[in-house]
């Protein structure tokens, strides 16, 4: 949400980011999907120490998910994606989310749809028509 609220500066906006995972409501309270610290630091670990054998490809941390970018290497994106399917599989509290040049990983059960369902459910926005912004969509 570091991200969105620098854009949006000086403004404070309701909102959601990493899928959902983050929201925060017109009260400005946070709501986040944590993961055990444990799983966290095993899958960081396990994604780092595979992605040095992997040239031109970056790991973005979103504290609760993680991007594998390719966008340099696209000739890596099967094997960014068996690498994620693998961390899926052992961590079942994990979901793959395919993008544009990235593989993510993210806590199961988040997605944008949630967040605005939940966002829909508060004053103002109950009984409204909702318009939302992101730069990507969730499948």
């Amino acid at each position: 949400m570091t991200e969105l609220d620098a854009l949006a500066k000086p403004f404070r906006f309701p909102l959601a980011g990493v899928h959902g995972a983050e929201r925060r409501d017109i009260n400005g309270k946070t709501h986040i999907v944590r993961l055990p610290e444990a799983v966290v630091r095993e899958v960081e670990e396990l994604l780092r120490s595979t992605l040095v054998a992997l040239p031109g490809t970056e790991l973005e941390t979103k504290g609760m998910a993680f991007a594998l970018h390719y966008r340099q290497a696209p000739e890596h994106e099967a094997a960014l994606l068996a690498l994620a399917q693998h961390v899926t599989q052992h961590w079942p509290q994990l979901a793959l989310q395919p993008g544009k040049c990235v593989v993510e990983i993210k806590p199961k059960g988040t997605n944008k749809g949630e967040a605005i369902a939940a966002f829909m459910q508060e004053a103002p926005f109950a009984g409204r028509i909702p318009v939302f912004v992101g730069d990507d969509f969730d499948r």
